[in-house]
């Protein structure tokens, strides 16, 4: 996709209060001169009459004849060297400016404008780290502070440090006035990012939503802030480019919710990864193996495809089959984990209000089947299904995010009959959005396990919090997350006990060419146990990744 980016050049001052100018940016200010000698008369006649030749465009004028002269004053230097730096910047020539910027501010000249033009010299000559900084003490000096905050986005933008970017884009949005005439491009530069992010969403309906709730809203923003400028021009073309790619389709259904932006997506996915207590070997086994840890491959597939009805009703089939194997083949204990998982299911939602606010229905079918090594022969026989029922509702009573309660009854089938089970469960899912940048994701759910033998009943209890943060650096998202479990064992917990589960994990994600994501991701679980020599063990896993999504 094309990025467009406006530059604001020579704009016009900007002074912000010091509160706003103090939440942009600290930087040192330029420091201030010292106590000079007093300049000749001469000089001050020559550097008088570059200056006003300077104002009338005499820039030749201005190089030929200041490079020809020294001066002794360090005051009338620096204002000479400002004055040369100046003439070559106009003249575009910014190469041959920047040595005189250089020693112009080595002078410490009190020229207001110093940092600001030197910041535009250096961004010239394609020198970013350098001109963000002289921009930022350009906004220490409040001097053109919109301006100057404009470029710092900007050049952060072209760095690939997106969050960076949109942070001083909002900055701008809170200055008071608009000197500078830069609230508007910033305001598109902002839906510029969101609708980048948009579109590396590989889920449709993700993608619709973020299109139609966000997106747009901010394009919107940008073309009404001011007519006929070109930031207005470019979000209109924006803004009926969206709408003809997402309207191919029925826009929403009856309570406003965005449908899809193609019925079906099909991900392929390749794994290779470590686990290093393969076998969840207890800390203090009694009887250790050796051979506990191993690298592992999985290779996995997920369709989907969704039918919808009367601008209501959604039915959408999917299948998900994965097979996981396991590099140490001379370790029983190890090797009895390679496994083939089917997972079929068929998930239904009735868009309905709630509150006057779109509400979801939910009801899913989920099947499992697992060929599992249990016998330890490199053969893959049957080792569990199950059938789960789950009944839920999503709602958005709250600005910040929506809110899902599931109920759900899974019916267990084991190669061991002893483990067959009934499970209700329910969970409760709360999404919040931060600054209009960061998704942090809170979910409870509770299950019991009741088995055919009692000893294996058991009751658990999960806290989890992920937060995503979208292009943190360099394009690439990071989730981090942290997992809590409390299991009560029941018939086994005079020598168990309850026992407490700790899990964070990261993911690093990042796209590639096109449809394809990289992903990096760690997880670390320690599990505590009354029975440390059977149940309590540790475990670190870690996965590189790449997939391909239609």
């Amino acid at each position: 996709m094309k990025r467009r980016f406006f530059v604001p050049a020579l704009l016009s001052a900007a002074v912000a209060s010091p509160s706003v100018q103090a939440e942009m940016v600290k930087v040192k200010p330029v420091a201030e001169n010292p106590a000079n000698p007093a300049p000749s008369p001469a000089g001050l006649k020559e550097l008088t009459a570059a200056k006003t030749a300077l104002d009338r465009g005499g820039y030749p004028y201005v190089i030929q004849t200041l490079s020809s002269l020294h001066f002794t004053n360090p005051a009338e230097e620096a204002q000479s060297n400002f004055l040369l730096a100046t003439a070559h910047a106009k003249l575009q020539a910014f190469d041959r400016a920047l040595p005189h910027y250089k020693s112009a501010i080595r002078l410490n000249s009190p020229a207001p404008s110093l940092p600001y033009d030197y910041g535009q010299a250096l961004f010239a000559t394609q020198a970013l780290a350098e001109a963000e900084e002289q921009f930022k003490i350009s906004i220490v000096n409040k001097y053109k502070v919109a301006a100057s905050g404009y470029y710092v986005g900007y050049l952060r933008q072209l760095q690939e440090n997106y969050a960076g970017a949109a942070d001083f884009y909002r900055r701008i949005q809170r200055l008071d006035g608009d000197e500078d005439k830069v609230k508007q491009p910033a305001l598109f530069q902002l839906a510029e990012l969101e609708y980048e992010k948009a579109q590396r969403l590989a889920d449709p309906e993700l993608k619709s939503e973020s299109l139609r709730m966000t997106v747009l809203l901010l394009y919107e923003a940008a073309r009404d802030f001011a007519e006929g400028t070109p930031a207005a021009k470019m979000s209109a073309e924006r803004i009926a480019e969206i709408t003809r790619a997402t309207t191919a389709r029925a826009e929403r259904m009856a309570n406003g919710i965005p449908l899809p932006l193609q019925p079906f997506s099909l991900r392929l996915a390749q794994e290779i990864g470590f686990d290093s207590n393969v076998i969840t070997q207890a800390d203090d086994a009694l009887v250790e193996v050796s051979g506990k840890d191993s690298p592992f491959s999985r290779t996995s597939a997920f369709g989907r495809y969704q039918w919808n009805f009367w601008e209501r009703f959604s039915l959408t089939p999917e299948l998900y089959a994965a097979a996981t194997f396991y590099g140490r083949r001379s370790e029983p204990r190890v090797f009895q984990n390679d496994n083939i998982v089917l997972a079929p299911a068929l998930r239904s939602k009735w868009e309905h209000t709630s509150r006057g606010a779109p509400a979801t229905a939910l009801f899913d079918i989920e099947f499992n089947y697992m060929l599992r090594d249990y016998p330890q022969d490199h053969s893959l026989p049957f080792y569990s299904r199950f059938w789960n029922f789950s009944l839920g509702e999503r709602v958005k009573w709250f600005d910040t995010g929506t809110t899902t309660l599931r109920l759900a009854f899974k019916l267990f089938e084991n190669y061991d009959p002893r483990r067959n089970s009934l499970s209700p469960a329910f969970s409760l899912q709360q999404n919040v959005r931060i600054f209009n940048a960061f998704d942090l994701q809170n979910t409870f759910s509770a299950d019991y396990f009741r088995a055919r033998d009692d000893q294996y009943d058991e009751t658990n209890y999960r806290l989890r919090q992920a937060v995503s943060f979208p292009r943190l650096f360099e394009r690439v998202d990071f989730l981090p997350s942290l997992s809590l479990q409390a299991k009560d064992t029941m018939k086994q917990s005079y020598f168990r006990g309850t026992e407490i589960l700790i899990n964070p994990a990261i993911l690093f994600t990042r796209p590639f060419a096109k449809q394809f994501e990289a992903s990096l991701e760690y997880g670390f679980s320690k599990n505590f146990s009354k029975s440390d020599d059977q149940f309590q063990y540790t475990k670190h896993e870690a996965r590189v990744g790449i997939a391909y999504t239609l």
